[in-house]
């Protein structure tokens, strides 16, 4: 007699879901809530198709994402900048990208760190057609990552302890000048022999660690003279820089421009930031900054030819959206200005309209009635790397008597201890409105010392036009 059929079972033994019901699980099913968020969109950013993992990972609803928002629209304004600046040039470049960390600003406002991989898929003519993106919730990652760097810390100080006398001659040797010589000398031997010992050192007083204090003060004459030489390297450096800066600002009752340029202190070579302020056919005045990659002389040629090409343009009478678009081609032939950056304004100080472009550069601030904020309009990639779904663009903004924007390079607001987005807010804090463009600059570049030049300019509409 044949054996009764058996209910399949399940790998606990126990009568249940039949193995084959678990194949039929659909494709849609498992998109819909698979454990990281799937994105679909147009090689311009605009979302087509979003799963659920991702509508309850941020709070937004399909409907308000599908045909309605662009990827980027959904980053913070530093995750913005990346995207245009990194993600879509290395996106169309390379075809994917792989774990780019950033931030979603969710439907209530609060972020959400996360990890991006994209990819590209092209027709048959090898034309973009839709980008594909899945996104991994990073939260624990990044407070592992963040215990990580406490340990790691808490570890370096232990070491630096037992080494700090081994560190004296590394630390007088990388002292750029006599105040540093001198700050080097103190911090490094008063940990070990307490302040009023080291204090006693400083001033040459009798010591009973003779033969160390004495390779000390070797080692310190030997920094000072160095520093010596440093600061005249330093000098010439920095009067070639300035040479080719831009010279004074037009004068015009009607506005008033301040700018200020300072130069790494961890660089001898020339750089490549550089503004400009110029006058316009029609009354309109030109404002520009921009910021050439690289250092050194190349650097420098490619800042000097940069500038007069944007002015040559801007007087033509083009605007802000084709001088960009000239200069794509201009780039060709100066192999040394591609992927520059570049923010260039038309300004009409009689009604203050402003037409605005940016070349994957830094938003600029705008300020005036209520509190300092970013302008996000008129973006596109560097110049020389233009990409058809991103064309190049301006949009329009007023100024009101009295009211005016900020430009600036990047070494304003990065720092390798934050996020562009931190650097980006200490910013908005430190723009007052209420202050003279002379004073503005001067306080914007007081936050402390950083590893790249500095450029920063100021407009200000004047408060009653004669």
């Amino acid at each position: 007699m044949p054996e009764p059929q058996r209910a399949e079972r399940d790998d606990r033994g126990d009568p249940g879901i039949r193995l084959t019901d678990l194949a039929e699980q659909s494709a849609e099913d498992l998109y819909e809530h698979a454990p990281c968020g799937y994105l679909s969109a147009e090689p311009g950013g605009r979302i087509v198709r979003v799963n659920a993992t991702f509508e309850r990972w941020t709070g937004y609803t399909r409907e308000q994402l599908v045909g309605v928002k662009r990827f980027q629209d959904l980053l913070t304004a530093g995750g913005r900048i990346y995207h245009e600046t990194h993600y879509a040039p290395l996106l169309r470049m390379q075809g994917s990208v792989r774990e780019i960390a950033a931030d979603i600003v969710c439907a209530d406002g609060r972020r959400l760190p996360v990890l991006i991989n994209s990819t590209l898929l092209t027709d048959a003519a090898g034309e973009p057609r839709i980008v594909r993106t899945t996104l991994f919730d990073a939260t624990e990652r990044k407070s592992y990552e963040k215990e990580l760097l406490a340990a790691r810390d808490r570890e370096r100080e232990a070491r630096e302890r037992v080494e700090r006398l081994q560190r004296i001659t590394a630390a007088l040797a990388a002292a750029p000048d006599h105040a540093a010589i001198a700050a080097a000398v103190i911090a490094e031997l008063e940990a070990p022999f307490g302040a009023e010992r080291a204090a006693q050192a400083a001033r040459g007083e009798p010591a009973t660690e003779d033969e160390f204090l004495t390779a000390v003060a070797h080692q310190a004459a030997l920094a000072i003279e160095r520093a010596r030489l440093l600061e005249e390297a330093r000098d010439v450096a920095h009067t070639l820089q300035q040479s080719m800066l831009a010279g004074a600002a037009p004068q015009d009752p009607r506005y008033s421009v301040a700018t200020l340029y300072r130069p790494a202190v961890a660089y001898l070579e020339v750089g490549g930031d550089w503004h400009d302020a110029f006058e316009l056919p029609g009354g309109k005045v030109g404002i520009v900054i921009g910021d050439v990659v690289g250092r050194g002389l190349p650097a420098a040629s490619a800042m000097g030819q940069l500038r007069s090409a944007v002015r040559a343009l801007a007087g033509a009478g083009l605007g802000p959206q084709a001088v960009l678009r000239h200069l794509d081609t201009f780039v060709e032939q100066s192999p040394d200005s591609q992927y520059a950056t570049i923010a260039y304004a038309e300004v009409d100080p009689a009604t203050g309209d402003v037409a605005f472009a940016t070349a994957g550069h830094l938003p600029p601030v705008l300020f005036g009635d209520g509190a300092p904020q970013l302008f996000l309009g008129g973006r596109s990639t560097p110049v020389g790397v233009p990409i058809p779904e991103l064309p190049r663009t301006h949009e329009t903004f007023r100024l009101a008597p009295g009211a005016g924007f900020v430009l600036y390079t990047d070494g304003l607001i990065e720092r390798r201890s934050e996020s562009i987005d931190a650097g980006l807010q200490r910013l908005l804090e430190t723009v007052h409105p209420d202050v003279r463009p002379e004073e503005l600059v001067t306080a914007l570049l007081e936050d402390g010392e950083t590893e790249d030049d500095v450029c920063v300019l100021v407009f200000r509409r004047t408060q009653s036009a004669p």
